[in-house]
């Protein structure tokens, strides 16, 4: 169990009640969403075709994609966002910079023990991870993280898997970071 489902309740019931609001979140599709780069990220899949945790694989990076395209929602909106886009006003706190909050909150138990045994499909799915992280990289307290990250996994990967880590490579080299409205 996750930290925050331990104290949701009493995160819900006080001042950082705003921070758990995800407005749209349910209604997101990754696979109409329209989020840059998608294609990108499902090729993972072939990574995985043959292996007993593909369902686990596949549930996380359904997540992935979707915390994806709710980052890319807030790419051309203004700062203040109208009310009416969600039944409650308060969903606006969270920002693209909460998606890889909402999908570090949310990834599958035995994903995060794959990773802990660094499984290489696990590490893959963290490289792509250190892409949304890299897109929120203005702010302060994460500028670098997405590159530690990729070039972390690709280091203890190697040679082998250097196909379906040229994206998360490739990425860091193309783009900033892109900012909320």
């Amino acid at each position: 169990m996750s930290l925050l489902g331990v104290i949701r309740e009493h995160v819900a019931d006080g001042p950082l009640r705003s921070m758990l609001c995800l407005g749209n979140w349910d209604l997101l599709e990754p696979d109409t969403a329209g989020a840059p780069n998608d294609v990108d990220f499902m090729s993972l899949c072939s990574s995985w075709i043959e292996s007993p945790d593909a369902s686990v694989y596949d549930e996380t990076l359904y997540l992935l994609r979707k915390c994806r395209a709710w980052m890319t929602q807030f790419r051309h909106l203004p700062s203040h966002v109208p009310t009416d886009l969600a039944s409650d006003p308060d969903w606006i706190y969270n920002r693209s910079w909460s998606g890889p909050f909402i999908w570090l909150s949310l990834a599958p138990e035995l994903f995060v023990q794959r990773l802990h045994q660094r499984q290489p499909q696990a590490l893959l799915l963290f490289a792509h991870f250190g892409i949304l992280i890299h897109d929120v990289g203005r702010y302060w307290w994460m500028q670098s993280w997405g590159k530690r990250i990729i070039r972390a996994v690709d280091e203890v990967l190697g040679d082998y898997w250097n196909n379906y880590m040229e994206f998360p490579k490739r990425y860091l080299e193309l783009s900033r970071p892109f900012e909320d409205g």
